[in-house]
């Protein structure tokens, strides 16, 4: 193998990199602490495998801004089924890609893209940093963002645990977001 410099070259090049994203189309980000989310990474119990987050990217689509903070919010003890009497009852499960284009690893990791159920709220767990300011998008003026978040693997999801990328409030905007890990 020839020597890779990019700072996870050598992670991609073993298959150990996935992202997951919405749709381009984007989501509305639901409240941290409701049982009904749109983005959620979750590492099933007995995957045998830990997700160490990369980064976290977002983009704005559409819709009215609120004031607000992007958040992560996080539950234990989630198991690995989904169904009415499991701790996931809903979830629009979705394959994520490996970052090595072409590598026919796949991820031990449960990716949601859009609807998540789940029978207890989650877990304020922290800001990503970055704050939302009020905006309403009109023919002349089209507010732009991108929040960009390198975790840098200091937080690791370990079976049986979710995370979730959602606001502090709930948010008109519509945003595209992108989730990067690492399973090892």
């Amino acid at each position: 193998m020839a020597l890779i410099s990019a700072q996870y070259g050598a992670d991609v090049a073993l298959g150990q990199v996935f992202i997951g994203s919405t749709a381009a189309a984007g989501v509305s980000m639901p409240l941290y602490s409701s049982t009904t989310q749109v983005f959620c990474l979750w590492n099933p119990a007995g995957s045998g495998k830990n997700a160490y987050l990369l980064n976290c990217a977002i983009g704005f689509v559409s819709g009215t801004a609120t004031v607000s903070n992007v958040v992560y919010a996080y539950s234990t003890g989630m198991g690995s089924a989904i169904g009415t009497a499991a701790p996931v009852v809903t979830f629009t499960k979705v394959s994520p890609v490996n970052a090595y284009l072409g590598s026919t690893n796949q991820s031990a990791m449960f990716f949601a893209p859009a609807t998540v159920t789940t029978t207890s709220a989650p877990t304020f767990l922290k800001s990503m940093g970055v704050s939302i300011a009020t905006f309403t998008p009109t023919a002349t003026v089209t507010p732009m963002f991108t929040i960009f978040d390198n975790i840098n693997g200091s937080l690791a999801l370990s079976p049986g645990t979710t995370l979730f990328v959602a606001g502090n409030v709930a948010n008109a905007v519509v945003a595209d977001i992108s989730l990067m890990w690492e399973e090892v």
